[in-house]
């Protein structure tokens, strides 16, 4: 399989590895719609649907939070590995997974899980053990509120897995939110994505490594 155009590398600079988030982005935008006529307006997301999300930042001890929590405030775009960012720089931030609780790494799994879920039974299984496996070394990070309103950005990044959650400012949909140009993030737009660092899931240049390491074309 030859690597699709576009791909994006993040470099962890703290171990100098290339990582190539690769695999899903979601949309939301908004979570649900509700038909007038001709019109469409926003009624925002469906109830619980950012709750897997939300209850990490909330379960977190005052202590726990200061370390997890970038920012208080929430700026209109936070994600880091989204579209044009090839080559991004991201070191491990926020708090490290073996410091959290038992019951607080169900929820940081359970992030991971509502993407992951997404695949078939088997191979979904297969992934959340790898995560699983890997929870010590696991980062969450947080921007903005923790409240049920609040708009946020949470981040969760380990040796094999990738995910972000971001509430953005509603730009050109600002209408049907009912909101204007100018209006802050909100969760009735929010972009998420799941990436597999180191796990070339954008798939490899089989024929180019082939000549680049094959003695018959040395």
């Amino acid at each position: 399989m030859l690597a699709l155009p576009g791909q994006v590398r993040v470099v962890q600079a703290d171990r100098g590895d290339v990582v190539r988030p690769g695999g899903q982005a979601q949309l939301a935008q908004p979570g649900r719609v509700d038909h007038c006529g001709r019109a469409a307006h926003v009624t925002g997301p469906a109830p619980g649907e950012y709750g897997p999300y939300r209850r990490v930042g909330r379960r977190l001890r005052a202590a726990q939070q200061k370390v997890a929590i970038a920012s208080s405030a929430k700026s209109n775009e936070s994600m880091k590995a989204g579209a044009f960012s090839d080559n991004t720089v991201q070191v491990y931030e926020g708090l490290r997974g073996n410091k959290l609780t038992a019951a607080q790494k169900k929820k940081l799994l359970g992030i991971v899980e509502a993407f992951a879920g997404r695949a078939k039974a088997d191979a979904a299984k297969v992934r959340m053990a790898e995560v699983s496996k890997h929870l010590a070394d696991t980062y969450v990070t947080w921007a903005g509120g923790i409240e049920d309103d609040s708009a946020f950005y949470v981040r969760v990044h380990s040796p094999v897995v990738w995910v972000e959650v971001d509430c953005q400012a509603p730009g050109p949909l600002a209408g049907a939110y009912g909101a204007s140009q100018g209006d802050g993030a909100t969760q009735k737009h929010v972009h998420s994505i799941i990436r597999t660092p180191n796990g070339n899931d954008y798939g490899k240049e089989l024929l180019r490594q082939h000549y680049l390491t094959s003695p018959h074309h040395q």
